[in-house]
């Protein structure tokens, strides 16, 4: 299933050329398909910014706008406009998530030579949802 990290990770591969517009485009296809198959399990952020690409390529494709302001429109769905869509980022991202690394220990994480740490997580949690 589609979450938000990887719709995000799309758009910054566009934007950074590692991908092109017809293989972005085709990704955000299949991805809201698939959403659309299980919209009972989808990730309501995945669902958003599906949707709002969706939206914001229908005024592109229709010629509401150039390519410049089509990739403009992208780039604000990585940076948050406000501080307090900063902060609702900073919580979203940060607690209430499924656990993509498990550490058993903070002194784990800091010791380690993994280069993808996060820090800012202690004890395993029992859960699959991280500790708040």
């Amino acid at each position: 299933m589609v979450d938000g990290f990887q719709v995000i990770q799309k758009i910054r591969e566009y934007l950074g050329g590692k991908i092109d517009l017809a293989s972005f485009r085709q990704w955000v296809v299949v991805s809201h398909i698939e959403i659309a198959d299980d919209k009972a399990n989808a990730d309501p952020i995945a669902v958003q910014l599906v949707s709002d690409i969706e939206g914001r390529y229908a005024e592109f494709s229709d010629e509401l706008f150039d390519e410049k302001m089509w990739r403009r429109h992208l780039a604000a769905f990585l940076a948050p406009q406000s501080p307090v869509e900063s902060s609702f980022f900073t919580y979203f991202y940060s607690a209430n998530r499924p656990c993509h690394v498990a550490v058993k220990s903070l002194s784990e994480v800091n010791s380690s030579s993994n280069s993808n740490r996060l820090p800012n997580f202690g004890q395993k949690p029992e859960s699959e949802f991280c500790p708040a």
